[in-house]
């Protein structure tokens, strides 16, 4: 399949400065993968010739192991790859090369471009369409749950981040609902496709609202898991 490509009528400077401007706390997101999580690095200049240019972002994948964290370099996980066609027109080929980023943070990146610059719109919506198409086709099974408290939950086909008491997993079920009627309530304020901040609420928000509905406390980190968790269907 063609590599999606688009053409942004602005310069290589203004999106290099705005892509690093969206992605600065990047750093601070975990992606969970079947072993442990990938953690990106600050956007940086990878090549760079005349009138052409590679920016993207490094990752770590952390693997859990005996409580101990062990990072090993991914090298560049995501890229752009930036032709300048004129003074205030520039073709832009995104790239991401790990599925743990590209059905997610990448997907969010795409959409934020897309709000920015309009003539990426179709591009972009037939990119995110493929994505979620392929996401729905390898989707996991939903694992066999189990009501007990002391109980570890049998199923083999989850990854090692997710819970292995039925009643932690049974919490986080219960609080995945929470984070998706905030989403709800956070796109009847805003409109889509006018405003260029994204209606997404916060994991400190999601945080509160499971302090205030549940009356549960789990740190953001925690909470990252869940909606990863929910979004990739063991939470069904």
């Amino acid at each position: 399949m063609p590599a999606l490509a688009f053409t942004l009528h602005t310069t290589f400077v203004y999106f290099d400065n705005w892509l690093r401007h969206r992605t600065e706390e990047v750093n601070s997101r975990h992606f969970p993968t079947e072993e442990g999580y990938i953690q990106l690095q600050p956007i940086r200049r990878i090549d760079e010739h005349v009138g052409l240019y590679t920016i993207g972002m490094d990752g770590f994948h952390y693997t859990l192991k005996d409580d101990a964290e062990r990072p090993s370099p991914l090298g560049p996980v995501m890229l752009f790859e930036v032709i300048s066609i004129s003074d205030e027109r520039i073709q832009v080929t995104p790239k991401c090369v790990h599925p743990a980023v590209e059905g997610y943070y990448f997907e969010e990146l795409l959409k934020d471009i897309s709000l920015c610059w309009p003539e990426s719109r179709e591009a972009i919506k037939a990119e995110i369409d493929r994505l979620t198409s392929r996401q729905v086709q390898t989707e996991p099974p939903t694992p066999a749950g189990d009501d007990t408290d002391d109980e570890e939950v049998e199923a083999p086909s989850m990854p090692d981040w997710m819970p292995k008491k039925a009643k932690t997993l049974k919490r986080w079920k219960e609080m995945y609902p929470l984070w998706l009627e905030m989403k709800q309530e956070y796109r009847g304020r805003w409109d889509e496709w006018e405003d260029t901040d994204t209606p997404e609420p916060s994991l400190n928000d999601f945080r509160d609202r499971i302090i205030s509905s549940l009356g549960w406390k789990y740190s953001t980190r925690r909470l990252r898991d869940v909606i990863e968790a929910g979004r990739l269907g063991y939470l069904e």
